[in-house]
């Protein structure tokens, strides 16, 4: 007799307004564990394990007026990181409004696509698919930019995964497994540096990309990055590749947070709310990836939480 195959079970939906903006709710059956995403920008808000904490940031001042990214959860970045380019900063994926496309089993599934608006800024046919996968002590994501069959040849883009993750206190952590990797530091007009032998220490602002080549990587070549959020370790992985199944590509990792002086000029955080978040965002951004007609890049994070021992 042939063994039986687990099927996940499918979440349950339901769709909803929060600060005026409509948004949709997830929860995984078994487990209770729970998300929220806002059609704008595809911004994956909240996201509960299965005691129902809350493990994602938002600003409690962040602006949700539809034209703004919000700030916090899990911004996507397309097709520009940062604002050194001719789009706006990050570029438009984060303040466009995608389509709910549907429940896959335990996956959630978004889809952004080319339209005027997003022509007049860059003008490519694309199809972008954001898919959120529940579990009870976790969630996985992925991005998939489509350059679609048929069209009239190449692109070249930047693509993150903004994170916020929630800390208790963010001056009290330390961010491990990128020690001996090579970064670039965006506070020093993004100079290579040195790798440190030591865990990054979150005590000024903080704004690096950690490199990774493609050459070896697989989906746990990220999963030593791990930092603790009060009794709870918080281990993140990354992997990148072209093709839903195919042959792996380069991706980073930014480490980002901003600190005393930066959290006072914007004007969606509040002054101390550097404390309560750091953001640890796999992404392809020292460098563009160019992806041929009919090709696909995915980008895909996967987040889990568990007690420290002894715990």
């Amino acid at each position: 007799m042939a063994a039986a195959t687990a099927v996940a079970a499918a979440l349950t939906h339901s769709e909803d307004t929060l600060h005026g903006l409509k948004v949709h709710r997830f929860v995984e059956p078994g487990s209770g564990a729970s998300a929220v995403v806002f059609e704008h920008g595809a911004t994956i808000a909240s996201y509960k394990d299965k005691n129902g904490v809350e493990r994602l940031y938002v600003s409690p001042t962040a602006v949700y007026n539809g034209v703004k990214a919000i700030r916090g959860g899990i911004p996507v970045v397309f097709p520009q990181f940062g604002p050194d380019g001719p789009l706006p900063n990050h570029g438009f994926a984060r303040t466009s409004t995608w389509a709910f496309s549907g429940v896959e089993g335990d996956t959630a599934v978004f889809t952004l696509v080319d339209s005027e608006e997003t022509r007049a800024l860059w003008d490519h046919p694309f199809k972008l698919e954001l898919r959120l996968r529940l579990q009870p002590d976790g969630f996985r994501t992925e991005l998939r930019v489509d350059n679609p069959a048929g069209s009239s040849g190449a692109f070249s883009f930047q693509a993150l995964l903004h994170t916020y993750h929630a800390v208790p206190d963010a001056s009290s952590m330390r961010v491990r497994g990128l020690e001996g990797v090579r970064f670039l530091d965006k506070l020093k007009g993004g100079e290579e540096q040195e790798p440190g032998g030591a865990p990054i220490v979150i005590d000024k602002e903080v704004d690096s990309i950690y490199l990774r080549a493609a050459e070896g990587v697989d989906g746990s070549s990220l999963g030593a990055v791990e930092f603790d959020a009060g009794r709870t370790i918080v281990r993140v992985g990354a992997s990148a590749g072209i093709g839903r199944e195919g042959s792996p590509a380069q991706h980073e990792v930014v480490v980002w947070n901003a600190w005393v002086d930066k959290s006072k000029r914007l004007g969606d955080l509040p002054d101390d709310g550097y404390l309560s978040y750091v953001c640890v965002e796999p992404g392809r951004v020292a460098g563009r990836q160019s992806l041929e007609p009919a090709q696909t890049f995915v980008l895909t994070q996967s987040v889990s939480y568990a007690a420290r021992a002894g715990e």
